[in-house]
């Protein structure tokens, strides 16, 4: 009854990870962050056993996680301010995509304050995409999975109108997911 050890190459450590970050960091936010970080060790240890070594080092669990909780929420009010007044139905998508991440409190706090300071008009929302592309280590499935939020709380918001459609191209393209990614992701949201 045991799967084969190729199968099971390159999942230990997101699986340690994903366990890991879900006990320290939180609920969903650090299971996320310690797949990322599981999927680095991996690939770290793939590279040492190929004999090709890189200077590249992990980003620090606690920076990571923090970034990413921070860009997520600070997006998710500006893809919503994008088209003009905030409803409702966004504040509500918002409070929903807080309430997955199992947020206390003070994280729920400090997730309305980052909600707040995505809807400003000087938000650098490239330079903040840019922050977490750069400590996720490019990896893709951090980025998809951040677009997938972003995502999800639009469609659960007002949809998808021309100007957080464009916000969107912008996200993808900081993040280096492809319009193709995005239209899949998008049909997939939106047959649930």
């Amino acid at each position: 009854g045991y799967a084969p050890t190729h199968m099971l190459e390159g999942w230990h450590g997101k699986i340690l990870g994903a366990i890991l970050g879900f006990v320290i960091g939180r609920g969903w936010l650090g299971a996320i962050v310690g797949f990322v970080l599981g999927h680095q060790f991996d690939a770290a240890g793939k590279r040492n056993r190929s004999g090709s070594a890189s200077g590249k080092v992990a980003a620090d669990p606690a920076d990571l996680r923090r970034t990413f909780f921070e860009a997520t929420f600070q997006v998710m009010g500006h893809v919503a301010k994008s088209d003009g007044l905030v409803t409702e139905q966004e504040i509500d998508a918002a409070r929903g995509a807080m309430r997955r991440f199992s947020l206390a409190e003070t994280d729920r706090l400090r997730a309305i304050e980052c909600f707040t300071a995505g809807k400003l008009a000087d938000f650098p929302l490239e330079a903040t995409l840019e922050r977490l592309r750069r400590l996720a280590g490019n990896q893709p499935d951090l980025c998809r999975l951040f677009v997938q939020i972003q995502l999800e709380a639009s469609i659960q918001g007002n949809g998808l109108g021309d100007r957080p459609r464009a916000v969107f191209q912008r996200i993808c393209r900081s993040l280096g997911v492809s319009q193709l990614e995005f239209a899949s992701l998008e049909a997939m949201l939106r047959m649930h």
